[in-house]
Protein backbone atom coordinates (compact mmCIF):
# COMPACT_ATOMS: atom_id res chain seq x y z
CA UNK A 1 0.00 0.00 0.00
CA UNK A 2 0.88 3.53 -1.22
CA UNK A 3 1.94 5.68 2.11
CA UNK A 4 -1.41 6.55 3.19
CA UNK A 5 -2.48 10.29 3.47
CA UNK A 6 -4.41 11.47 7.04
CA UNK A 7 -7.74 13.17 7.02
CA UNK A 8 -9.23 15.07 9.44
CA UNK A 9 -12.71 14.85 10.44
CA UNK A 10 -15.13 16.90 8.24
CA UNK A 11 -15.65 20.04 9.52
CA UNK A 12 -15.77 20.68 13.74
CA UNK A 13 -16.61 17.37 14.45
CA UNK A 14 -20.11 18.41 14.76
CA UNK A 15 -20.55 18.13 18.62
CA UNK A 16 -24.86 16.51 18.93
CA UNK A 17 -24.46 17.00 22.34
CA UNK A 18 -21.44 17.79 24.63
CA UNK A 19 -23.20 16.44 27.39
CA UNK A 20 -24.26 13.21 25.92
CA UNK A 21 -22.11 12.32 22.77
CA UNK A 22 -20.29 13.42 19.74
CA UNK A 23 -20.35 12.62 16.24
CA UNK A 24 -17.52 12.10 14.12
CA UNK A 25 -17.71 11.92 10.08
CA UNK A 26 -14.96 10.81 8.29
CA UNK A 27 -14.64 10.98 4.08
CA UNK A 28 -11.95 9.17 3.01
CA UNK A 29 -10.67 8.95 -0.76
CA UNK A 30 -8.78 5.84 -1.72
CA UNK A 31 -5.51 4.78 0.22
CA UNK A 32 -6.43 7.21 3.17
CA UNK A 33 -6.00 6.83 7.33
CA UNK A 34 -8.55 8.71 9.08
CA UNK A 35 -7.07 11.31 11.26
CA UNK A 36 -6.96 8.94 15.15
CA UNK A 37 -9.61 11.00 17.65
CA UNK A 38 -10.35 9.99 20.97
CA UNK A 39 -13.80 9.12 22.03
CA UNK A 40 -12.86 7.42 25.33
CA UNK A 41 -15.40 9.62 27.53
CA UNK A 42 -17.94 8.24 25.76
CA UNK A 43 -18.85 4.63 26.56
CA UNK A 44 -20.77 3.63 23.44
CA UNK A 45 -20.56 4.40 19.75
CA UNK A 46 -23.12 3.59 17.04
CA UNK A 47 -21.03 3.66 13.55
CA UNK A 48 -22.72 3.84 10.29
CA UNK A 49 -20.28 2.40 7.30
CA UNK A 50 -21.58 4.23 3.46
CA UNK A 51 -20.39 3.71 0.26
CA UNK A 52 -18.26 0.82 -1.65
CA UNK A 53 -15.69 -0.03 0.91
CA UNK A 54 -13.18 -2.64 -0.71
CA UNK A 55 -10.91 -2.96 1.76
CA UNK A 56 -11.16 -0.76 5.28
CA UNK A 57 -12.20 -0.50 8.20
CA UNK A 58 -12.53 0.86 11.41
CA UNK A 59 -9.86 0.57 14.17
CA UNK A 60 -9.21 1.17 17.52
CA UNK A 61 -5.88 1.10 19.86
CA UNK A 62 -4.96 2.05 23.55
CA UNK A 63 -1.54 3.32 22.94
CA UNK A 64 -0.58 6.66 24.11
CA UNK A 65 2.65 7.00 21.99
CA UNK A 66 3.30 7.63 18.57
CA UNK A 67 3.77 3.70 17.09
CA UNK A 68 0.29 3.14 17.61
CA UNK A 69 -0.91 -0.50 17.27
CA UNK A 70 -4.19 -0.99 15.50
CA UNK A 71 -6.76 -3.05 15.61
CA UNK A 72 -10.39 -4.01 14.60
CA UNK A 73 -13.62 -2.86 15.94
CA UNK A 74 -16.10 -5.42 15.97
CA UNK A 75 -19.68 -5.53 16.37
CA UNK A 76 -21.17 -6.13 19.78
CA UNK A 77 -24.27 -7.46 18.28
CA UNK A 78 -23.08 -9.53 15.78
CA UNK A 79 -19.07 -9.84 16.04
CA UNK A 80 -18.46 -8.99 12.90
CA UNK A 81 -15.57 -6.72 11.72
CA UNK A 82 -16.07 -2.92 10.80
CA UNK A 83 -15.21 -3.18 7.48
CA UNK A 84 -18.30 -3.40 5.13
CA UNK A 85 -20.84 -1.15 5.10
CA UNK A 86 -23.48 -1.20 7.62
CA UNK A 87 -24.86 -0.02 11.07
CA UNK A 88 -22.97 -1.02 13.92
CA UNK A 89 -22.89 -0.82 18.16
CA UNK A 90 -20.00 -0.72 19.67
CA UNK A 91 -19.16 -0.90 23.51
CA UNK A 92 -15.62 -1.20 23.41
CA UNK A 93 -14.65 1.77 24.34
CA UNK A 94 -10.63 2.12 23.00
CA UNK A 95 -8.31 5.44 23.36
CA UNK A 96 -8.05 5.57 19.65
CA UNK A 97 -10.11 5.00 16.72
CA UNK A 98 -9.47 6.03 13.36
CA UNK A 99 -11.19 4.60 10.06
CA UNK A 100 -9.12 3.26 7.28
CA UNK A 101 -9.57 3.28 3.39
CA UNK A 102 -7.01 1.37 1.82
CA UNK A 103 -8.20 1.10 -1.86
CA UNK A 104 -11.41 1.63 -2.85
CA UNK A 105 -12.16 3.02 -5.82
CA UNK A 106 -14.86 5.44 -4.42
CA UNK A 107 -14.52 7.89 -1.33
CA UNK A 108 -16.02 6.18 2.05
CA UNK A 109 -17.81 7.61 4.57
CA UNK A 110 -16.95 6.81 8.49
CA UNK A 111 -20.21 8.15 10.26
CA UNK A 112 -19.57 8.14 14.65
CA UNK A 113 -21.73 8.88 16.82
CA UNK A 114 -20.57 8.09 20.41
CA UNK A 115 -22.82 8.33 23.86
CA UNK A 116 -22.42 8.68 27.86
Amino acid sequence: MPEAKVVAPEGDWAVVNAQTGRQVIWVLPSETVGQPISLAAYKEKTIQISGFLDDGDLEGSNDRGEDKEWFVLQDDETGRQLSAPGLYHVKINPLWIRPVNRRSERDVTFNVIATV
